[in-house]
Formats: C-alpha cells, structure tokens, sequence
C-alpha cells in the first residue's frame, strides 16, 4: 500500500485551498439538506410520500450531470458554473423566506454542491478527506453559537454574517485552486471511485444521529452545551487523529482493519442506543458515534490519483448512487417513525466503501503545522462556544402569585405556519402574548431532519425562560410532546401508546406546584387519519388509564376529533369537562374544532379563547382556570 506519509509537491500554503474548498462545499451541503428536507416535506405535504420520494430522488439524481458537465466543459468551467450556482442558492436560502423559493433553491444548492464535489474528491492526496472532517467540525460550530443555532433557518445579524463569510472563503478557494492548477482533469480509478458510494450514508448518519446535538441530549442527559460538547469531542478527535497524531501511529491508522474497527466502534453505538437502557453507556457512545462518523467520512474520500479521463464518470455514478441510497434510508427511518436499529444500514455502508480506499499522502511538514493549528483552533472555537450555550435565559419558576392559571395548548407544526413559512421566533412570541403559566405543545421535534433538524424543545425552554417536560413519540425520541411552564414541576410522567394507524403517538404529564396546591397537566397528540376512530378511542382509554382520576388535573392537546364524537365523548364520559363547550371556534386549518383543554370538575374556567393567529395548522387554544370555591 502507497504511504500515506509521501510528500505532495508544491507550496504548503497553496495546498491548503482544496482542503477548504471541500470544506466550504461539503459545510454548505449540510445546510442546504436542512432546508430543502423539511421545506420539500411541508410543500407538497407528508401524506403525498410518492410525489414527496420522486422529487427528491430527482435531486439528487442530478448530482450525475456534474460528470456530463466536467466531460463536456471541462474542470474549470464546471467549477465556476458549480461555485456560481452554490453562491446564488446559498444566499438566497439565507436571504429569503418564500417557502416555495426556500426548497427549489436549496435543491439548486445540495445540486450545485455535489457537482463541486465532483471537480474535487478525484483529485487525490488528503487536503478533501481532511476538508471533509473540518466541515462536520464547523458545522457543530455554527450550530452552536446562539445566534445561528437554527443556521441557515432564523434571520438574524450573526445568521446572515456567518453566511456571507462562508460563501466569501467558498469563492475564494475556488479561485485560487483554478489559478493555480490544482483542479486538473485526473481521475480517482475504479476500485477507488467505489468509496464514493459511502458519502451519502456519512451525510445521513451526521444529519440524523452523530451531528445532532438534540440526538445527544437525550442519550446523554447533559442538557445542550454538554451534547455540544460530546459530538466536538468526538469529531475533533477524528480530525486530531489525521493531523496530528504521533507519527507511530501512521501505520495502525492507515490500515484496512483500523478503518474496520472505527465502523464496528459506531455499529456498537447504533446497537447500544437501540437495545440498551444503561445511561451511562448510551453517554459514552455518543463521542464515539460522532468520531465514528467523522473518521470514516474523510476515509471514504480519500485516495490515489490516476489520470484515466472516465473515472470522473465513475465518481459522478457512485456519488450519486450514494447520494440516492442517503434519500431512500432517510425516506424509510422518517416513514417507520425513526427506529435507532436502521442506523446500521448506512453504518455499514459507510464502512464497506471505506475498505475499498487505499490511502495516498496527506501532507507535507510545513503545511501539516497549519493544519494542526487549524485543529487547535476549531477546538477552541468549540470549547468557548459550550459557556453560551449553557448561558440560557433565565428558567427560574416559582409558584404562581395568584388564584388562577392559564394553561395553553398548541400544535406548533414544527415551526410551520399554515403557509409553510418556518419560524420558531413568531411562534415564541405568539406564546408570549398570551402569558401562560403552561403551555402544552404538539409535534415539536428535538432534531428530526425532516422537521428543521433543531432541537426546538430546548430553544423555546430557553426562549421563554421556562421549565420543561418532553416525551418522545418516536422511535428515536426525537419527535413527540412538550410541557413547558414557569411555575415548579414536581413530578414528570409519560405514556407511548400500544395502538397507531400513522406516526406513533403517547402522551406527557407534570405535576406542578400553584398557589393553591398542586396541579397535574397531560398533554396528548391523538393519530390523525380521520377513518382512525377505533385507534384514537383506544388511545383514549389508554390516555384515561395514564391520568387514574388524579384531581385537580388538565388533559389538553391535539385530539384529531370533533365535539360529539365517539373520541369526545369517551372523555366526557370519564368525567371530564370540555372547557370550550359549547364554543363555534375551530381550531384547525380544515376548519374543525380539535384541539381541547379538558378539566376534572374541580376547576373553573374563568375564561376560554382561541387566538385568531395562523403560525402553524392549528389555533392555539388559552383557557384561565380557577379552583371552585
């Protein structure tokens, strides 16, 4: 096997330039695959999954015409025209909030992208691998300062600057790896080209799972900046290892089986977070996942340059097949409600391209001190973003200073409104509005990629200043039910239910402390199909099971059913109180009355009010309550 120690030609600082070209281009293919999911999702809407697969398939499918393009103009037309597309989706992505603007020009953007990553993966030497592992290093840093927590999702001075730099340094890499000679029409050989396949399922394990602070948090049980701070670790150690390892440790690293045992190392994390319900060793696999991950994405760019001209064709193929194997898992884990155990599909992929890599020289001396001051300098940028991210809002509560509560209930949509435009700001402001001293929120995600990949339980926790309680109804907990309040929580309980027609559904409860006693609030998401009735009654009388009778108490939520239907009056049944009784508002964009606060017949509705406000598919419900005297 060629060294992976031999000696580049040429000047250390010019070398640097491929490494941040596939950095830039590889960090603005991890944004853009955030925005153009959710919003290709919420467009064409989640029940229509054929139109919703067949459009994404064509996206990345087209990552193929980078090859017919780079056969037909050459390396330096298809960069400039690759580059010229990036910029233009990229910023307009940043720039505008149109939705349907929002998803055709993120797809342009993932395209344009690929088509980059095509000019440059072929060309050999370690300068892409190792951009390749300082982009997944950068995106946890973007992410991670406060102002581009949601980048490139909410606008905002630190979003649009971060941005604009970006795509400054993009340009300019470009231009001096044109100039200079270093995009050359050579090509990766056969065997080698395979690896590419592997890339897509590194994207999607980073999307997903190994890059998600919101995925960590609830492994680890460290709040934010601690999973911030896992996922750093484990990525800077894969990159650390690259750069700056001792030199003995070249021939180990460099092996077939080294790169084996990594994708052994992140199957275990897979099967623990799957099958284990040890805290402790779900914590300790999350670094590793991260470094996992990160480790074998640079491995499956990585290798020898030949000049043979239809090998460009090759890496066009197999990143594209790559590429549309990364949609079809992606499109499966969402459709299944996100089973943790279908991680291994794209781990194990990723590590058999890995195998097919035989490793050429990364770097000389000189310009591997740069790259380890790089290192050092991404892990410090790190460790000083973990402080502000741990310096949140004020989530100090108290018992409330009067008789009465008001307790609201909203299906946030994930930050959708009715018109697709995502906002998770309007939604906290709208909460804020109407003051409550609860607020039960339905279908909020910790981090799904397919619902805007943030983790929006902790930003409005730290938004408004709240404490919370979360229940996740998926697989993966990573989209459920919320409970957020300013008055102190006691308790916390929840319920997945056994029965579901569509995603699966549960519920979440707290008991909370008030000034006349303590208060027990549920908050529910019933299964949505309107011919699921047997399957909601059923999640009814499991919902009934989970509250016991408990007084004083409020179920609220989403119920997917009408007033005076068999789901309505089996809670009515029960004892419970229908606080909008009586009331012609609907709450829904279909024009029905679903969502309700139900109360047991100690307490008071004071007064009851559906906000005429349209930031997600539902109206949220308000209602102030009183004990009786």
């Amino acid at each position: 096997m060629e060294s992976f120690r031999r000696r580049i030609p040429g000047k250390g600082v010019e070398r640097l330039d491929l490494l941040v070209l596939a950095a830039m281009a590889t960090l603005a293919l991890l944004q853009a695959h955030r925005v153009f999911v959710p919003y290709l999702v919420f467009e064409i809407d989640q029940s229509e999954r054929t139109r919703l697969a067949t459009n994404a398939l064509v996206v990345f499918g087209l990552t193929f015409g980078g090859a017919l393009l780079f056969r037909l103009a050459g390396p330096r037309i298809t960069l400039a025209v690759a580059v010229a597309l990036l910029v233009i989706g990229r910023l307009s992505i940043q720039f505008s909030e149109n939705p349907g603007i929002r998803w055709r020009l993120a797809a342009a953007t993932v395209i344009a992208c690929c088509w980059l990553l095509i000019v440059v993966l072929p060309q050999g030497g370690n300068q892409v691998p190792l951009g390749v592992g300082f982009a997944f290093a950068l995106d946890l840093l973007a992410r991670g300062i406060r102002d581009t927590l949601d980048l490139p999702w909410m606008p905002g001075i630190g979003s649009h600057l971060t941005t604009i730099v970006m795509v400054t340094v993009l340009v300019l890499a470009a231009f001096r790896c044109a100039s200079s000679g270093k995009i050359a029409n050579s090509e990766a050989s056969l065997v080698p080209s395979a690896r590419f396949i592997g890339f897509g399922s590194a994207l999607a394990l980073w999307l997903v799972a190994a890059g998600n602070p919101g995925f960590a948090e609830l492994r680890s049980e460290l709040g934010l900046a601690g999973s911030f701070a896992l996922l750093a670790a484990g990525a800077v150690l894969a990159l650390w290892l690259e750069v700056a390892a001792p030199a003995r440790w070249a021939a180990v690293r460099e092996g077939r089986a080294f790169s084996l045992a990594v994708g052994l190392l992140g199957m275990l994390a897979i099967a623990t977070w799957a099958y284990s319900e040890r805290r402790w060793l779900e914590l300790i696999m999350t670094p590793v996942m991260a470094f996992a991950v990160t480790g074998l994405a640079m491995r499956t760019v990585a290798g020898p340059t030949e000049t043979t001209t239809p090998g460009r064709w090759r890496c066009g193929a197999t990143l594209t097949i790559g590429l549309l194997l990364q949609t079809a898992f992606v499109f499966l884990y969402f459709a299944r409600s996100g089973p943790i155990e279908l991680l291994l599909a794209p781990m194990i992929v990723l590590t058999l391209s890995t195998l097919a890599v035989e490793r050429s020289a990364p770097v000389s001396r000189p310009e591997r001190r740069m790259l380890a001051f790089g290192a050092a300098a991404t892990t410090i940028a790190l460790a000083l973003t973990i402080p502000v991210l741990g310096a949140g809002g004020d989530s100090s509560s108290s018992a409330a200073d009067s008789s009465s509560v008001r307790v609201m209930t909203f299906n946030i949509q994930e930050g959708f409104s009715n018109e697709n435009i995502w906002s998770l700001e309007e939604t906290a402001r709208t909460i804020e509005a109407h003051n409550p001293d609860i607020v039960v929120l339905q279908e909020i995600t910790r981090g799904w990629l397919v619902m805007s990949s943030t983790d929006q339980v902790h930003w409005l926790a730290d938004r408004l200043g709240m404490e919370l309680a979360y229940s996740g109804n998926s697989h993966d907990e990573l989209w459920g039910n919320a409970i957020l309040t300013r008055l102190p929580i006691v308790s916390t309980d929840s319920v997945i239910y056994t029965t579901t027609d569509n995603l699966r559904r549960g519920a979440v409860a707290v008991e909370v402390e008030t000034e006349n006693g303590n208060l027990v609030v549920i908050d529910t998401h019933l299964d949505n199909p309107k011919g699921a009735t047997e399957v909601r009654v059923q999640q009814i009388q499991e919902l009934l099971a989970f509250w016991d009778g408990v007084t004083p108490a409020v179920i609220a939520g989403d119920f997917n059913a009408d007033p005076g239907s068999p789901e309505w009056q089996a809670i009515i049944d029960a004892g419970l109180v229908d606080s909008g009784d009586g009331s012609t508002e609907t709450t829904s964009e279909d024009e029905r009355r679903i969502d309700y606060i139900f109360v047991t017949p100690d307490l008071h509705v004071d007064e009851y009010t559906v906000p005429d406000v349209w930031l997600s598919d539902h109206r949220p419900v308000v209602v102030e309550l009183s004990p009786l005297p």
